[in-house]
């Protein structure tokens, strides 16, 4: 009996010894990157974000992988929010799209689809399913998608909330079987970004596209070039009419670059940087004005989104940002300070639209410390962006404000900007009690009746944040 108890016990210790030996375990590189370069290594990508880990970043280094699960990846709990880089890779679907669920900050790219997808839901796409302010950049499919089991389908995208950038993508596969077919993205709530795509075989670019709330440019619907611009009159088409069958001009494409920590979309025809998501591990992010790349300066006007700061405690946002996107700092849930630098020109803010739509943009940011060096504009129609910050304390006005608390920067207005900050302990201006009044004009601050003001000279351009 003892000898029996002895040889099980051996036996179990052994398979222990041998069990890693034979367990799959995909590869990282020097800084975490996951290298997907087989089918097995797909799967355990897929396991490591759909258990949680969603701002994790993949680089595929091979072809022929299979989507063989039953759910790409992205659940319906955890979404991705990393970065994917197909490398020029193609893929190979088996039923199901390669991501299931993304979210701000996502950016995939590069990557080459074949295969097919059957709908299980609402939405169907080729690439993501279900997608919240995607940046999809040179990604191309013709898989074929059979969507009789939904009601939107996209040759990419079956889904978009927020604002999706595409930039130089096709679809040339075959979808059917839903009640709209569209090219590129099956339904577009919000707005969407379309430059250097093409879409074959199909009606229209994407469900409800419409005019005055979408930019098209240098993109082709079958032999039709489209084009769409923000200053058109509003009008909902979900068909490619003649009127935006116009030339537009080639735009030189878009590169994705990651600089110091920050990742950017670069428009190589424009000269400007938009930033796109920022490193999960940094405390504190200065956006720069500049950056440069391949010896190339671009110019840093736009922020879309900074939701990979998780960590992120203060940011600070240069002159030359002239717009901060909806969304923008959703899942930013450490920050606490926030700059913005001297400048002479009017910065627009956006606001929260997911997941509870006509939010303020720093729904869920526990902001102590804010710094104001240039005018602030937003749309009155929405809450304003420190509405309700209740652990902000401290607030510093730059030189160069001359209006506080309106809504379009201008001289008149609705929206409170610190409305409901009943705990701010004192704000700071830069200039003396007799300019107050006649050089900055304040609008709507009752939320700030409980706090003391002080007044720093202009001379003395005490602010650290000038140009």
């Amino acid at each position: 009996m003892k000898k029996e108890i002895k040889l099980f016990m051996l036996s179990g210790f052994l398979a222990a010894l041998m069990w890693p030996l034979s367990a799959h375990a995909i590869e990282r590189d020097s800084v975490g990157v996951y290298l997907i370069g087989s089918t097995a290594d797909y799967e355990e990508f897929c396991d490591v974000v759909n258990k949680g880990d969603t701002y994790v970043s993949a680089r595929v280094t091979a072809d022929g992988i299979n989507v063989n699960r039953s759910i790409g990846v992205g659940d319906r709990e955890y979404h991705f929010r990393g970065k994917f880089d197909g490398q020029g890779h193609t893929m190979t679907l088996n039923g199901v799209p390669l991501f299931e669920n993304t979210q701000h900050g996502s950016v995939i790219s590069n990557v080459n689809l074949t295969g097919s997808i059957s709908a299980t839901g609402e939405y169907a796409g080729s690439l993501v399913a279900h997608a919240v302010s995607p940046t999809i950049e040179n990604c191309n499919s013709n898989a074929t998608i059979n969507a009789a089991g939904a009601s939107k389908a996209g040759g990419l995208v079956g889904s978009s909330r927020g604002t999706a950038i595409l930039n130089g993508s096709s679809f040339t596969g075959q979808v059917s079987g839903a009640e709209e077919n569209a090219g590129l993205i099956g339904w577009n709530q919000h707005t969407a970004i379309i430059r250097g795509c093409q879409a074959t075989g199909v009606q229209s670019l994407a469900g409800n596209l419409k005019e005055g709330a979408n930019i098209v440019e240098n993109t082709m619907l079958g032999d039709y070039e489209v084009a769409m611009a923000l200053e058109a009159p509003a009008q909902a088409t979900d068909s490619v009419s003649a009127s935006m069958r116009a030339k537009v001009a080639p735009m030189a494409g878009t590169i994705s670059a990651s600089i110091d920590g920050i990742d950017y979309s670069l428009g190589s025809g424009s000269g400007t940087a938009t930033v796109v998501n920022v490193n999960p591990n940094l405390t504190s992010v200065k956006v720069p004005p500049t950056v440069t790349y391949n010896g190339v300066e671009y110019t840093v006007n736009n922020v879309k989104s900074m939701n990979g700061g998780k960590k992120m405690e203060s940011v600070e946002i240069p002159n030359t940002v002239n717009k901060i996107e909806n969304d923008a700092f959703h899942d930013c849930t450490n920050l606490q300070d926030v700059i913005f630098a001297d400048g002479s020109t009017t910065l627009a803010l956006g606001f929260n639209d997911y997941p509870v739509f006509d939010e303020q943009l720093f729904e869920y940011c526990p902001i102590y410390y804010v710094y104001i060096g240039r005018n602030l504009s937003w749309n009155k129609d929405e809450d304003p962006p420190f509405q309700t910050r209740k652990k902000l304390k401290m607030i510093d006005f730059g030189p160069r404000v001359t209006v506080v608390g309106n809504s379009n920067g201008g001289s008149s207005g609705e929206s409170e900007l610190f409305d409901d900050c009943d705990h701010v302990e004192i704000y700071y201006f830069y200039g003396d009690e007799q300019s107050l009044g006649t050089e900055v004009t304040f609008y709507c601050c009752e939320g700030l009746a409980n706090a003391t003001q002080a007044y720093i000279s202009r001379d003395l351009k005490a602010s650290k944040y000038t140009e």
